[in-house]
């Protein structure tokens, strides 16, 4: 699994507007990840995603997911530039890196 500090954050509970296997990334042509890199975005590039979340306890943990950037396929209904296409399952992670 692809360590947090390369992740790009977003909100996969709330930022999806149509399909829900499409999250929306940036407003610009970049995106900071979880480490503070700022990453160029370019349709087809595979990105690595992460969401803060709370477990059942109330305890930080964390949801883990990756996917595929691309254009705003929605128009006007969105000012956001670019979305990811998630590939594969979402990982709910505890704050002791175990998957629950």
């Amino acid at each position: 699994m692809k360590p947090i500090d390369s992740r790009i954050k977003v909100d996969i509970d709330n930022d999806r507007i149509v399909d829900n296997d499409v999250v929306k990334l940036s407003r610009e042509d970049f995106v900071i990840d979880y480490s503070g890199k700022k990453i160029t975005l370019k349709e087809g590039m595979y990105v690595y995603l992460y969401t803060d979340d709370t477990d059942d306890k109330g305890d930080p943990s964390f949801i883990f997911s990756e996917g595929i950037v691309i254009k705003n396929p929605y128009g006007a209904l969105t000012l956001f530039k670019w979305f990811c296409k998630l590939k594969g399952e979402i990982v709910y992670v505890n704050k002791n890196g175990e998957i629950w």
